[in-house]
């Protein structure tokens, strides 16, 4: 399977090592095609208009059910979403505020009132991203399965708009030690963030179509 070749260099290599384990292991790849957001609004503009900036990542939200697993997702799924927007061309910050909003819920993301879209975030961010980690299953015997959910969703506070939402989910499997080895809840995390930011355009180079992005 061949790599875009507008995959950023870093992460680009991330999935490479995937995928040389995936030879060796018999795991099925990760998709690397550039995806189609689910929502990608018109405040995303082109090289001739305002482009989105300065992304803010808010408190990264842990949605599984169990949550015995610890995880550290202010490394895995907030540093590789920061390192992927600023190779995308954004400047991007991971803050540890959601503002006024004491808590934020799924059914809060997917109805987002202006009011509410407003208060979100620190008060000198205009855009402001959510990520969510729904589900993450690793389950490491002599064939390792690990299944990831993850959803995001990003806001202008200034046009009260939610202006990017995506879902993706992983599935993969590997066989061995080295698999075992490899196929870890860091990695599973890394991974399915990479793959969720995946339908972010480039800054300057989004083209919009009826309220979504057309292919990258």
């Amino acid at each position: 399977m061949k790599l875009s070749m507008k995959l950023p260099m870093k992460h680009a290599m991330l999935l490479g090592v995937l995928l040389a384990m995936l030879l060796q292991t018999g795991c099925t790849p990760i998709p690397q095609k550039f995806r189609n957001a689910l929502l990608l609004d018109s405040s995303y503009k082109n090289t001739k208009g305002v482009v989105v900036d300065t992304i803010t990542i808010l408190p990264l939200i842990d949605a599984r059910i169990d949550q015995t697993d610890k995880l550290d997702l202010v490394s895995d799924m907030g540093d590789t979403a920061k390192g992927l927007l600023e190779e995308k061309g954004y400047d991007a910050i991971i803050s540890n505020s959601n503002g006024s909003v004491e808590k934020v819920t799924v059914d809060m993301l997917q109805s987002a009132k202006p009011g509410w879209i407003k208060r979100l975030g620190p008060g000198n961010a205009r855009w402001v991203m959510v990520l969510r980690l729904e589900t993450l299953l690793v389950d490491a015997a002599f064939t390792t399965k690990a299944h990831a959910v993850a959803t995001g969703y990003m806001f202008d506070k200034k046009t009260l708009k939610t202006i990017w939402y995506d879902k993706v989910t992983m599935n993969e499997t590997a066989k061995g030690l080295y698999g075992a080895m490899f196929l870890t809840n860091s990695f599973s995390v890394r991974a399915v963030t990479t793959m969720l930011l995946a339908s972010i355009p480039t800054r300057g180079e989004a083209k919009i179509k009826s309220g979504k992005s057309d292919e990258f």
